[in-house]
């Protein structure tokens, strides 16, 4: 017992203005993406930057008033601090 099957037609390929179409709704779509990363990235960066500076700076009570750094860390970053050949301002 065969059943019988349908084969679909070959589709038509799209005109090319459909494809400029899609690429520019492509990159509308993408443009305010790209722009969203970016910025993300650059604040990331900042941020970054801003706790590495107040690691750097801060006072061993200051370290503990930040959040995951206890009372041992605090000691272990101060210690650090002073140890080091580099002297930040």
């Amino acid at each position: 017992m065969l059943e019988s099957v349908e084969v679909p037609e070959p589709s038509t390929p799209k005109p090319l203005s459909d494809v400029t179409n899609y690429t520019d709704e492509t990159e509308a779509i993408l443009s305010p993406l790209s722009k969203f990363f970016a910025r993300s990235s650059n604040l990331k960066t900042t941020f970054i930057q801003e706790y590495l500076a107040c690691l750097n700076t801060a006072s061993k009570e200051q370290l503990m008033e930040l959040k995951g750094i206890g009372k041992r860390r605090a000691d272990h970053i101060v210690a650090l601090r002073e140890a080091s050949p580099i002297q930040l301002v």
